[in-house]
């Protein structure tokens, strides 16, 4: 599977989500991306191992909490194709682009349950 069949996939689940259950999802990813964020951390300092590497996770985080806003101002935004442009936008990294997909499974998991609900 190619990463633009996972973003389809992805996308698909999404637009399919309430608008609550999109917000839910794009603010728990934040969350998980700040988590990610930490395995750039030098233990027991406030160094960092890869600058870049967190910089390049604010960039994604800066869109993901974007379209959140977007969706609270105006549901129908749930559909816009940018929503989805922080998982193309992942650089060619090993180590970061599987941390973010792990992070968007993370996220993902904790609104299905509630999404079956409805």
């Amino acid at each position: 599977m190619n990463k633009n069949e996972k973003a389809e996939s992805l996308a698909e689940w999404f637009v399919g989500l309430t608008a609550d259950e999109q917000v839910r999802f794009l603010t728990g990813l934040a969350h998980e991306l700040t988590v990610v964020a930490r395995d750039f951390y030098v233990p027991q300092g406030t160094d960092l191992t890869d600058g870049t590497a967190v910089r390049l996770l604010n960039e994604i985080q800066h869109r993901v909490t974007a379209h959140a806003r977007n969706i609270l101002d105006d549901p129908a935004e749930g559909s816009h194709p940018a929503a989805y442009g922080f998982l193309d936008d992942v650089p060619a990294r090993s180590d970061l682009l599987g941390l973010v997909r792990l992070a968007i499974e993370h996220a993902r998991r904790r609104v299905e349950p509630q999404a079956a609900n409805t």
